[in-house]
C-alpha cells in the first residue's frame, strides 16, 4: 500500500444520479457540499459503475486485446472543469479485489467527485487499498451531472 493521500476526493453522494451530456459543477450547489469543500480542487467529475449493452460503444475497451464480454460492469471516472473541459477519463472493468477500481484512483487527479449512494461503500474501500484519503457528504436525494 502507498503512503496515504490527504483528502485526495471529496465525494457527493446521492440517493440517484442522472445523467446528463456533461459534467457541471451545479451538483455541489443542488447537494449542498460542505462550504468548507470550496477551493479542494478546480476540478469536478463523476464516478460510475455501469454495463455496457451488447452493442454498445465501450470507450475503455480501445487497445485491449481482448474485448470486455457482455454484462460485464465497468467503472467509469471523467473529471474535468469548465475551462478546460474533460480533462481526465479512465475506466476498470469490474472485479471481486476491486483492482481496476484501486489503479484508475491511483492515476486520477484530487476532485470533487459525484456518485451515487450504492456504489460508495466499494469505492471507499477501493480507496482505502489504495491508501487514498477522502471524505464524503451524503445527500437525501436526485443530483444530476449536467
Amino acid at each position: 500500500m502507498e503512503t496515504q493521500v490527504e483528502d485526495k476526493f471529496k465525494v457527493v453522494t446521492a440517493t440517484q444520479v442522472n445523467l446528463g451530456k456533461q459534467i457541471s459543477f451545479k451538483f455541489m450547489f443542488d447537494g449542498q457540499m460542505p462550504r468548507e469543500w470550496v477551493g479542494h480542487s478546480e476540478l469536478y467529475g463523476c464516478v460510475l459503475l455501469r454495463s455496457f449493452g451488447p452493442e454498445e460503444f465501450r470507450p475503455f475497451d480501445i487497445g485491449r486485446s481482448e474485448k470486455t464480454p457482455a454484462g460485464t460492469k465497468q467503472w467509469v471516472i471523467s473529471i474535468g472543469n469548465n475551462e478546460k473541459g474533460q480533462i481526465h477519463s479512465s475506466g476498470a472493468d469490474e472485479d471481486p479485489e476491486e483492482e481496476g477500481l484501486q489503479e484508475i484512483l491511483e492515476e486520477a487527479p484530487p476532485a470533487i467527485l459525484l456518485m451515487e449512494a450504492a456504489i460508495y461503500p466499494r469505492f471507499e474501500a477501493a480507496c482505502k487499498k489504495a491508501g487514498i484519503a477522502l471524505q464524503v457528504h451524503h445527500f437525501e436525494g436526485e443530483l444530476s451531472t449536467g
